[in-house]
């Protein structure tokens, strides 16, 4: 499985931020409405839900991603095309995570985990 989306839920009751790591078994094919839109600025949608295999969530109190489908400067299928990364670590650490689409589901979970943090299978 493939990364494919990265959605920020927003912060819980408890102030956990909540993101779904969205993958999908057919990276090469995978679309969601406003992909194409310049910029992205918020509009690109999920994937469309033929595409998603599996979904996972991230709960975590201090780690802030900033995401490819808010940039005010691409589209998300700029992401998809390796042009920018599709979610980064907003702090700006020696060994900052970077998600890229296409990532494989063990690299995610080894980027993560390097860092004490874990996906949530909710399927």
């Amino acid at each position: 499985m493939y990364l494919c989306y990265i959605n920020k839920l927003g912060p819980n009751f408890r102030g956990e931020l909540i993101y779904e790591f969205i993958f999908t078994n057919d990276i090469d094919n995978v679309n969601g409405d406003d992909w194409d839109r310049l910029p992205a600025s918020g509009y690109p949608d999920l994937p469309h839900s033929d595409f998603m295999s599996d979904v996972m969530l991230l709960k975590t109190n201090n780690l802030d991603l900033e995401l490819a489908k808010n940039n005010d400067f691409f589209t998300y299928n700029d992401c998809k095309d390796g042009i920018i990364a599709m979610a980064w670590e907003e702090s700006y650490v020696t060994d900052r995570m970077i998600f890229k689409f296409g990532d494989d589901l063990e690299r995610v979970k080894d980027k993560l985990y390097s860092k004490d943090y874990f996906l949530e299978k909710i399927n």
